[in-house]
């Protein structure tokens, strides 16, 4: 018998653990859980870089008259949709006990609680969170790709929303939890970073409120 079937057959028993049946079942299971979980990974990572980008943008950019943003449009819509989703949203961790910043640990106390007594009003609040959270990331998301270096003051709140979600949907996905909790950890310090000079800052701001208001008149 030549060394390499030797070798083979004294591990027969760990290549033959999983019978086909089980086989299919951890990859069916792979399918679902691994899938997801690289797919909102790779989502993740894809909106962090994007701020990370636009941040240094912005301590070399500055608006003035002659400046051309391309997509002002896109970037105040999904301002007045994050400002409002947010606004809902903070409403709701508040009406569930949030403070200092204990998100993960009270909406996990509800999911418990409601496993030993299901409340309809508490399912009912639970979903709309998860709802808000996911519908305020995906804005998050498309202004991340857009020209806001040219408006820091959006960015900086954007980040510090971003912060709240960060730990909305880590309490929602417990297998990539820790990789939410680090994240929010980097939005705080990119929150930090975020420099708004006072004269840029009024300055562009009022150019901002300026553009911004010619927009609704146009729609």
């Amino acid at each position: 018998m030549k060394q390499e079937d030797i070798i083979f057959d004294d591990h027969e028993d760990y290549i033959t653990f999983f019978e086909p049946g089980d086989n299919d079942y951890f990859s069916d299971w792979y399918s679902l859980e691994g899938n997801e979980s690289l797919i909102e990974l790779s989502r993740q990572f894809r909106t962090f870089f994007n701020y990370i980008y636009l941040i240094i943008r912005s301590k070399f950019s500055k608006i003035n008259k002659s400046t051309k943003i391309t997509n002002d449009n896109k970037i105040f819509s999904c301002k007045s949709s994050i400002l409002n989703l947010s606004s809902q949203l903070i409403n709701l961790l508040n009406e569930i006990g949030v403070e200092n910043g204990n998100i993960i640990d009270k909406i996990q106390i509800l999911q418990q609680n409601i496993g030993i007594i299901p409340v309809e009003h508490d399912i009912l609040i639970l979903k709309k969170i998860k709802i808000l959270a996911e519908e305020i990331w995906e804005n998050l998301h498309i202004i991340s790709e857009l020209e806001l270096f040219y408006h820091p003051k959006l960015l900086k709140i954007a980040m510090s929303i971003a912060n709240i979600v960060s730990s909305v949907k880590g309490a929602y996905n417990l297998i990539l939890l820790d990789f939410f909790i680090e994240l929010r950890r980097n939005y705080l310090q990119l929150e930090k970073e975020i420099e708004i000079p006072n004269s840029y800052s009024i300055d562009s701001e009022k150019y901002n409120e300026k553009r911004e208001m010619r927009i609704k008149v146009r729609t």
